[in-house]
């Protein structure tokens, strides 16, 4: 009995190649955009803005990051939804940067109970970013602690609709 030894030959090679890469393809799962959850809950889901904020937050190694935050609410009752952040480092030659998410409410944070205070990411803690809302104009952003940044550089971000754009 004999048997025949296969050698695959660089035909077979590029079309079994081809093969892995067409069924890979098929695989690959694209990013979900995560659904307003609060359509099948019988709520008005209008998308209400609840503001764009605007300011310049500290940076360690240029002047400034021209910072702008917009929050929109999944309804007009709803205490969470989507943001846009839109970040610009001064004197760097880099492209702004633009971060598009998930945004809810907590209330209190470290030194009082009833503060509102809106985080950013809530399903990714580790990158959250903390925003406590001072009055109806000013956002401060917070660390992951919920506590007012220890410096004395301004965290501040001001409501375009309050006529400053900067605080």
């Amino acid at each position: 009995m004999s048997f025949k030894i296969f050698y695959p030959t660089s035909r077979y090679l590029g079309g079994l190649c081809f093969l892995l890469v067409i069924a890979m393809a098929g695989c690959a799962s694209q990013p979900k955009v995560k659904d307003n959850p609060w359509k099948s809950q019988g709520v008005d889901t209008t998308p209400t803005e609840l503001g764009t904020f605007v300011g310049i937050l500290p940076c360690a190694d240029c002047p400034g990051i021209d910072t702008q935050l917009t929050l929109v609410q999944y309804g007009p009752n709803i205490a969470e939804g989507t943001y846009d952040l839109q970040q610009t480092y001064q004197n760097r030659n880099v492209k702004p940067l633009e971060t598009k998410g998930d945004w809810t409410t907590l209330k209190g944070d470290a030194v009082d109970d009833n503060a509102t205070v809106y985080q950013l990411d809530p399903d990714h803690p580790e990158h959250s970013l903390y925003f406590l809302k001072i009055g109806d104009n000013k956002l401060e952003q917070l660390d992951g602690n919920l506590k007012e940044m220890p410096s004395k550089l301004n965290f501040i971000l001001t409501s375009m609709n309050a006529g400053q754009t900067q605080n």
